[in-house]
Order: C-alpha cells, then structure tokens, then sequence
C-alpha cells in the first residue's frame, strides 16, 4: 500500500484476491481510475470510498468464495459516478428498498448484474426501464411476475439473465410484452406450485417469445432429487430409470418429463434460430451461470 500513490495516473485496474479495506484504499489512491475489476473481494467493504474514483466508467466487483460483500450504509455513493456504462456487484446481500431506485438514476448503464434482490420492490423492472442505454441485466435472488413486462419499455436492452428467482403467476404475460429480449437465462428458486410455475417459463418462452436467439433453462441437482423422491423416483433411479423429472401443467392436467424431453420440446417450439439449453448443476454453482459463456459452449 505505501506504493499506492505512484499509482495515481492509472486508469484501468484489475485485482486478484483482496480484502475490502485494501481495495478501498487503492480506489482513493488512484483519482483518474476508469475502470476497476475485483472478483475476489473479501469482507468488509466500503462503497463510498470505491465510489471516490469519479471517473469511474467500469466497476465489477464480487465476493471470494464462500463469502458476500455486505453493504454498509447505502449504494447512493454510486450517484457520484455520472460516466458508469457498466456495473456489476454479486454475492453482495443487504440492498434495501431505496438503494434499487439509484440504480435507476445511472442513466449511462449498458450493463447491470446484482447479486441480491431479495428485498427489490415490485417496481424494480419499471425502475430500471428507464434506463435507455441497458443492453445486458442480471438480476439474482429475486422475484419476478407479470412486473417483467415493465422491461419492454427498456428499448436497447437485448440479453436478460434471472438467476435463483421466484417466478410468479404472470410470468408468461410478461414474457409476451417482452419483445425487445434476445437472450434469456432462467434459473428458478420453487416454493409452490411447481408445475403451474414451470408452464409459465416454458410456455412464456415458447409461445410468446419467438424472437428469442438463446434461451438458457437452469435446475438444480438438490430440486432435481427432491422432486425425484416426491415422485419416487428414488427407487427407480436404482434401478436405471430416469430420475430427472421436470412437472408441466398442461390443459389443467399436471405432466412429468425428463429433462431431455424437455430440451427437445423447446427446440421444436423454438425452431433452429434459437440456441436452447437445460442445465443442470449444484446450487452452490447457480451463480457461476452467464448468457456470454454458455454462448460459446
């Protein structure tokens, strides 16, 4: 840190592990900084002092592993930085209400990732409709319903990831108004009603979404095996048969298929303009997700 000041014309800085503290420190040593990527930030972390870089066009941050990045106070720090274009904070837990609404007032942003927006109000997509210039938004550890439609008014915004999020009666709806979306990733989070909540995605998807150019679905082993022994189906994956059953409502009538079944149900729907995938993966690993990797897989 005591070379830190040396530092002060640097503009783009990328960090392996650090410690909060010792980032905040290094953004206050460097005014003309533009860019700041740290995917390995360890806790504690103080935002304000991050946000001091005023120049500031590129700010990514994440938790190391096995750990979140808490936010101490509010984001509205961020409100210094009027030239972001492009902001990512995940595995970040403690955003409240108020904090959502200055995302909204970055008018600038081409890029949006959260990591928790499990306390985001339900005018979360109408917020961030406003901004003119999104082209890619993540949201994790969310909700979302027929409020998603909101994001129809968002006009550059072309690529939507949902990650660990509660889908609601209305999803579909949404989805139809949705036109402006190229790319979607879905990795739903159940508590309810899984059959009737699958259908919206998927019939969402099929039958409202036909302008899509990639449609990434993602399950979770531990729901996989839940619904498994719901259904029994632990006795007959001893035995060689398929355990991996995904529940769709159809005609009011609730239907069980595997999910190869369900990747080629897509596909036909979908036509051969549109890229689909149904992943599987632990629930440690829902965040290692994003549409620009399983694009090139």
């Amino acid at each position: 840190m005591a070379a830190a000041p040396n530092f002060s014309g640097l503009r783009r800085l990328e960090l392996p592990k650090v410690e909060g503290s010792v980032l905040g420190l290094l953004a206050a040593a460097c005014p003309r900084l533009e860019s700041l990527h740290a995917p390995l930030v360890a806790p504690p972390l103080d935002l304000a002092r991050v946000t001091a870089c005023s120049g500031l066009r590129d700010l990514r941050i994440k938790a190391s592993t096995g750990s979140t990045l808490k936010v101490a106070g509010s984001v509205r720090a961020l409100e210094s930085l009027p030239h972001l274009t492009h902001l990512s904070l995940l595995t970040l837990e403690g955003l409240a209400g108020p904090d959502f609404d200055v995302f909204g007032t970055l008018v600038h942003l081409q890029l949006l990732e959260l990591g928790d927006c499990s306390n985001a109000p339900h005018s979360l997509f109408k917020t961030l409709s406003d901004l003119t210039r999104l082209q890619r938004l993540r949201l994790e550890r969310g909700s979302a319903s027929e409020n998603v439609g909101k994001l129809a008014n968002a006009p550059a915004l072309l690529q939507l990831e949902l990650v660990d999020f509660s889908i609601g009666v209305g999803f579909r709806g949404g989805l139809k108004l949705a036109k402006n979306i190229k790319k979607l990733l879905i990795i739903p989070t159940y508590q309810d009603e899984v059959a009737k909540i699958n259908s919206e995605i998927i019939e969402g998807v099929t039958e409202e979404m036909r302008q899509l150019e990639a449609f990434y679905l993602g399950v979770t082993n531990e729901w996989l095996e839940a619904m498994a022994v719901a259904m029994g189906g632990a006795r007959r994956a001893t035995q060689g048969g398929e355990k991996e059953c995904f529940p769709l409502e159809r005609k009011g009538q609730v239907e069980h298929i595997s999910l190869p079944a369900l990747y080629r149900l897509v596909c036909r729907e979908m036509g051969q303009g549109c890229k689909v995938k149904v992943l599987k993966m632990s629930a440690q690993a829902t965040c290692k997700q994003f549409i620009a990797n399983l694009d090139q897989s």
